[in-house]
C-alpha cells in the first residue's frame, strides 16, 4: 500500500520527484495502539520513499510539543530534549548516508 502511494505521488508529478514531507520518526498519535516504530523501520521507509521517486524526507515534527494533541506523536527530539536517544541517533545517521547518496 505504502509503495503504491509513492508511485501514485510520482505519476500525479509526471515522473518528476515529489517531497515526503511529514514522515513520523517514531510513533504516531492517531491510530487505536500507537507503538514506537522497532529500530529501523524509519530508515526502511525512508529508503523506500526514496526508492520509489521521493527526493526528501522531512519529519514531522523536530521537537515533540509540550502540549496539544501534538504530545502524543513522535519527534526527533523527544522530551527527553537531548540528542542522547534511539530515535535521533537513527534520524542522524540517515542524515549522513543521505548526503553522503547525494
Amino acid at each position: 500500500v505504502v509503495a503504491m502511494r509513492h508511485d501514485l505521488m510520482r505519476g500525479l508529478k509526471n515522473g518528476d520527484s515529489y517531497l515526503l514531507m511529514e514522515q513520523s520518526p517514531s510513533q504516531l498519535n492517531w491510530k487505536p495502539y500507537n507503538a514506537l516504530k522497532r529500530p529501523g523501520v524509519m530508515r526502511l521507509w525512508s529508503y523506500q520513499a526514496i526508492a520509489r521517486g521521493a527526493d526528501s524526507v522531512m519529519f514531522f515534527q523536530m521537537r515533540r510539543s509540550a502540549g496539544a494533541f501534538e504530545k502524543f506523536h513522535g519527534a526527533v527530539i523527544d522530551h527527553a530534549g537531548h540528542e542522547h536517544t534511539r530515535v535521533f541517533r537513527e534520524c542522524a545517521e540517515l542524515g549522513g548516508e543521505l548526503q553522503e547518496l547525494g
